[in-house]
């Protein structure tokens, strides 16, 4: 299956016809719902998801329900998922200085695990609000607004520090979502924001930053664009582990509107990547199988199952998965019968080949493999185009 690049200037468009709808891992295999899935533009700034609006609207409803499926965990549902945590509240602590702040909002938060950390590092203090439809568990010093940001509960509010860790990618309009953290921000105030660094997704071929619940998709010049386009000022904007980490502020003066951006080139180069790794990566991979050898992916991620789906190799009797996060071993990705296995199970160095699917996490899987397996850099090979 491969992807479709059509037309032409803002009406370029990448196109996958039946894209898995990633839920999660399962208890049982079986990819259960496809949907179309396009890239395009919506208007100058970030590449957006152009798939049909019914599709879209079905994907943000799912995400106030009782069984929505974080794409990963949220902090305080395993090691892995306090592990990400940890590293959201150390890039708050990093960009953060002086006194205190005296009130908090947290967009998009999982859950209160950041809060309580927060709280705990910066003393009794701050007051901390969370706004989120999919937070359940309420109580404490930690205020939880059930709602999307902007929140009109929040009205009239202000705020010393706004975070939202891995939120942006998944509203319709990140412009309006900044522009209303900026109404809400306090003079002197920050706004720290995560999200996925998909330039270089694009660029190598990483099927991982495909998917339904990702709107908006981030470079650094459309992430400088968007900020601006709000009324913003970038602070600083750094690449981490995958992602970008933003903190704006007022800006001394209005900004003017940025001029028109439209990133076609890196659509393009999206496309040809992208289809390198269905066609070349995975016609490779098939070869192997075909002659006797046994296949291992490292990370059970929504990209892996999109791969296994697209290309019909998750069937494969020789196809194992592992993962490095403990709460998802012994389940399974829908579109592969075999259950998850742990990164450290003995088997793990026995396979022909190894494709690691957690592409951001290329080099510390590399190092895990080298120091738990004995296995040499080389052997560990990134599933891209």
């Amino acid at each position: 299956m491969s992807l479709v690049l059509s037309g032409t200037g803002p009406g370029l468009t990448l196109s996958i016809a039946d894209l898995p709808l990633w839920q999660g891992v399962r208890k049982e295999p079986g990819v259960q719902r496809r949907f179309p899935f396009r890239l395009g533009f919506a208007g100058p700034g970030p590449i957006r998801q152009t798939t049909e609006a019914e599709v879209v609207a079905e994907v943000l409803r799912s995400y106030a329900g009782d069984d929505y499926a974080f794409l990963t965990k949220p902090p305080g549902a395993s090691a892995w998922a306090d592990s990400l945590g940890d590293a959201k509240v150390a890039a708050v602590m990093e960009n953060w200085t002086g006194q205190p702040p005296r009130a908090i909002l947290e967009v998009g938060a999982g859950s209160t695990y950041v809060g309580e950390k927060l709280l705990a590092r910066f003393g009794e203090g701050p007051s901390y609000t969370i706004v989120d439809p999919a937070v359940r568990d309420q109580g404490g010093p930690i205020q939880v607004v059930s709602d999307y940001f902007p929140a009109p509960a929040l009205e009239g509010r202000r705020f010393d520090l706004i975070i939202g860790f891995n939120c942006l990618e998944h509203v319709p309009d990140p412009v309006a979502v900044l522009a209303a953290a900026r109404r809400h921000l306090a003079p002197g105030g920050l706004v720290l924001m995560t999200y996925p660094d998909t330039e270089q997704n694009l660029n190598e071929g990483d099927i991982n930053a495909l998917m339904h619940e990702h709107l908006s998709y981030f470079t650094e010049r459309s992430s400088r664009w968007a900020a601006q386009a709000a009324g913003l000022a970038v602070r600083g904007l750094e690449r981490r582990a995958g992602a970008f980490v933003a903190v704006l502020e007022h800006p001394p003066e209005p900004l003017a509107p940025p001029q028109d951006l439209w990133e076609e080139d890196l659509l393009r180069r999206a496309a040809e990547m992208l289809n390198s790794l269905l066609l070349r990566t995975g016609g490779e991979i098939a070869a192997r199988l075909e002659a006797g050898e046994t296949v291992a992916f490292h990370g059970a991620t929504n990209g892996l199952n999109s791969f296994l789906a697209l290309t019909g190799l998750g069937s494969h009797p020789a196809i194992r998965v592992f993962d490095g996060d403990d709460s998802k071993v012994g389940q399974f990705l829908p579109a592969c019968p075999t259950p998850i296995l742990g990164s450290g199970d003995p088997s793990y160095p026995g396979h022909d080949a190894i494709y690691v699917s957690a592409v951001t996490f290329l080099p510390a899987i590399r190092r895990f493999a080298q120091q738990v397996h004995g296995l040499p850099a080389e052997r560990l090979l990134p599933l891209v185009g």
